[in-house]
């Protein structure tokens, strides 16, 4: 008898960003356009150093992260 192995999805994302073979967006159909829209300046602003260096910036200072306080 051949086991078979059960699907996790607790690793997280695939590497185009879905769980299963369902996706993982669960939003309304009439928003798609605008999320994927996001998702292409977030993809592109990604690729811009002074964007990375503000994101970094805010992630350690703003966002809940541990702060140089922290340490």
């Amino acid at each position: 008898m051949k086991s078979m192995k059960s699907e996790t999805y607790r690793s997280g994302p695939d590497e185009s960003g879905h769980f299963g073979i369902f996706g993982g967006r669960f939003v309304a159909e009439t928003l798609m356009p605008l999320i994927l829209a996001v998702e292409e300046a977030y993809t592109a602003a990604r690729q811009d150093s002074e964007f990375q260096r503000d994101f970094d910036y805010y992630a350690k200072h703003y966002i809940g992260r541990p702060s140089p306080l922290y340490f």
